[in-house]
């Protein structure tokens, strides 16, 4: 009875485990980018050499002389979708050199970052963001702004982005991701992910029902 119980137990945690798998997207602002950048390139720990970490100090001191206090989001401006990566200097790259347009063009736009390399979550969101444009996101920085994607950064790019923006401003129709994605889990607002993680979740409850079913009557037979 005992060991019944016990595989009970085990049963019913499994399924509120199985249930609390939510997606953990986390997204950050430029503001918590920018220190983010700062914290992690600004640390000369994370490199193997000196040399290494002096050659992006000036990216760092960039972000760092950047202002950036009198930006703020609204629903008005434009959305920059960027999907980065902890360590990826092209990345860096990028956000240093936003962090200093803000002052200047920050009136036209919201900048909402999401870090890939360590968050397994924010990197299926790149995937579906990706696919749902027709596009591929084979590495990072992978931008989007409206329905027009830019892979790799150079100041060109900067440039190319931020004259997007400003267009975009002026087009009282345009297009946002967040139209079609929701952005807090990742989900298409089409049911078609939806439907796919919910046949995933009764998959797993299904199997964990049929196994611990079948050790209760291993274990009531055995007796």
């Amino acid at each position: 009875m005992k060991k019944i119980f016990y595989v009970l137990t085990l049963l019913i945690g499994g399924l509120f485990f199985t249930n609390s798998v939510n997606a953990q997207i986390v997204e950050s602002g430029i503001k918590e980018a920018v220190e983010e950048e700062i914290a992690y390139f600004g640390n000369s720990a994370n490199f193997e050499n000196e040399q290494t970490f002096n050659a992006y100090q000036e990216y760092v001191n960039k972000m760092k002389g950047a202002d950036l206090s009198n930006y703020s989001e609204s629903d008005e401006k434009v959305n920059i979708y960027i999907f980065r990566g902890k360590s990826c200097w092209h990345c860096l790259d990028e956000i240093s050199w936003l962090s200093t347009q803000v002052k200047e063009y920050g009136k036209y736009f919201n900048i909402r970052t999401y870090e890939v390399w360590g968050n397994k979550d924010n990197n299926k969101l790149m995937s579906t963001v990706a696919k749902s444009l027709g596009e591929t996101a084979s590495g990072v920085p992978f931008t989007v702004i409206g329905k027009k994607t830019y892979s790799g950064f150079s100041e060109a790019t900067g440039t190319s982005m931020i004259n997007e923006v400003k267009e975009q401003f002026e087009n009282s129709d345009r297009y946002d991701i967040k139209n079609d994605i929701n952005l807090t889990d990742g989900t298409l607002k089409n049911g078609e992910e939806k439907k796919s993680s919910s046949t995933v979740m009764i998959v797993l409850v299904s199997i964990i029902v049929i196994a611990g079913i079948a050790l209760i009557v291993y274990i009531s037979k055995s007796k």
